[in-house]
């Protein structure tokens, strides 16, 4: 089944390794005196009292201490902070937006449907672009940002030359084209990038290029723009465009990683010692998906290749943690033996995820981000 590409939620399935909210960017931005700046969304409906909860829970705050500001040009997208006393100031650099909260050690999380990332995290992986930051400073207060304007210059016009040669390229509207890019690389620009327009399937596919794995939820794959034209992140790489220390910051900012020859080859050993009933003799191991590295396990998709990697079983999984603020548990629609959905590797060990929430070899928020990648849902 085809639909519309949803770039917020895309990206968000093909990212990980979440990182905690830190101020440690103190310095080159100027003084400010100024109160602290009032909240201004009212958390006056479920989901914003939920995001206003949550946020005060994790860093033990009164919910009166926290601001919330929606973001207007990304749907479903939240900035939620420390009102703070503005006796000690801390500074983020996020693009060529400078933050300023009055706080010492507090900065801002990013809620994009519900799911929480702090700021820097939210705009390298692509869940944000420089729109929505800019948006969200200029709705929190002039005297609480700065902005490198050389700097946005030279951004927007990059993304303007990208978006221009995408909507020729496709013969759309440029004003219905999104992106989020990855960095700059020799005058090499990966980008995830789609028009309203365009249909993707919305299977899980990905790239395996240098021995970097990246995972995509639709057929919609990251490109490389160059000197006015598109190419695959192959093709980029085959021709120098990329190095392989260029491809290993593209997919950790993505949220792919890479697995060297020993590794592969352990996974597949301990693959096939899970599946004890011989159902992998002479049948060829592979792994479909590899998601990063998550409390030093690493979360991948391993299994037979040509077998069917989506069962009808329904495993239920017990998580201890709150989502929105509510106790719950989650449902895993991926059956384990033989299928390929994620399982967690070290030293020579197979996890299967419902062991590895069950018995704390993650954490909640690293289940919470897992959980996205193969499309799990929570229930009551």
């Amino acid at each position: 089944m085809n639909r519309k590409f949803l770039p917020a939620l895309i990206l968000a399935c093909a990212a990980c390794l979440f990182t905690a909210c830190s101020c440690g960017n103190k310095g080159s931005s100027p003084e400010n005196n100024s109160p602290p700046p009032p909240a201004t969304e009212e958390a006056n409906t479920e989901i914003k009292a939920n995001i206003v909860k949550s946020f005060a829970k994790k860093y033990k705050l009164s919910p009166n201490a926290v601001s919330l500001v929606k973001c207007d040009v990304q749907d479903g997208v939240y900035a939620v902070y420390a009102c703070g006393d503005a006796e000690v100031l801390s500074y983020k650099t996020v693009g060529a937006i400078t933050f300023i909260f009055p706080t010492e050690f507090l900065c801002m999380d990013i809620s994009c449907y519900g799911v929480s990332f702090d700021v820097s995290t939210a705009y390298d992986k692509g869940f944000i672009n420089n729109d929505s930051l800019l948006n969200i400073a200029q709705k929190r207060g002039k005297d609480w940002y700065s902005l490198d304007e050389e700097k946005w210059t030279e951004i927007k016009n990059v993304e303007s030359q990208i978006k221009a040669a995408f909507a020729k390229m496709h013969k759309v509207p440029a004003d219905t084209v999104y992106l989020s890019g990855y960095g700059e690389y020799n005058g090499a620009y990966p980008v995830m990038i789609t028009a309203e327009e365009l249909l993707y399937d919305t299977a899980i596919h990905y790239d395996t290029v240098g021995g970097v794995i990246l995972t995509y939820s639709s057929g919609c794959k990251m490109s490389v723009y160059y000197d006015g034209k598109f190419c695959s992140l192959a093709t980029a790489y085959e021709n120098g465009l990329l190095t392989d220390a260029d491809l290993i910051v593209i997919a950790k900012k993505y949220g792919g990683y890479y697995l060297t020859d020993e590794e592969r080859a352990d996974v597949t050993a301990a693959y096939r010692e899970s599946c004890s009933d011989g159902v992998t003799d002479g049948a060829e191991i592979v792994i479909s998906s590899f998601y990063g590295e998550f409390g030093g396990y690493y979360a991948l998709a391993a299994g037979i290749k040509g077998a069917s990697p989506y069962r009808d079983k329904i495993v239920e999984i017990t998580v201890d943690g709150e989502l929105f603020g509510r106790d719950y548990h989650a449902v895993d629609k991926i059956e384990y033996i033989n299928g390929f959905g994620i399982s967690l590797y070290k030293d020579g060990a197979l996890y299967t995820l419902k062991y590895a929430v069950e018995n704390k070899l993650i954490g909640i928020d690293d289940y919470i981000r897992l959980s996205q990648f193969n499309s799990f849902y929570f229930c009551n």
